[in-house]
């Protein structure tokens, strides 16, 4: 990635239920309009996520991929990651 290029990096709390994954999908298309490339969301203190938000996470992806940017996720671990690998979003996702 070239030096001069955007980067975002978002840390995420708590429970993740309809609410809060809205609230996120309104600032990272903020952020993919104000030309960020590179969107990192920091899933290391996120206790839940529900059906809405795994939607809305491959909403994300997808719009990330039409701006040219590329959506990460960081830090998923225990219940979350067991429900990205049982889902097969960990296929369709950047999971670092």
């Amino acid at each position: 990635m070239a030096a001069d290029a955007l980067q975002q990096e978002i840390v995420l709390r708590g429970p993740l239920y309809r609410n809060e994954i809205n609230a996120l999908r309104i600032g990272l298309t903020r952020c993919l309009d104000e030309g960020e490339k590179l969107l990192a969301l920091d899933f290391s203190q996120v206790e839940y996520i529900d059906c809405a938000g795994l939607g809305q996470l491959v909403y994300l992806h997808q719009q990330a991929q039409r701006s040219g940017a590329r959506l990460v996720l960081k830090g998923v671990t225990g219940r979350i990651r067991y429900l990205f690998d049982r889902t097969r979003l960990n296929q369709v996702l950047a999971i670092l």
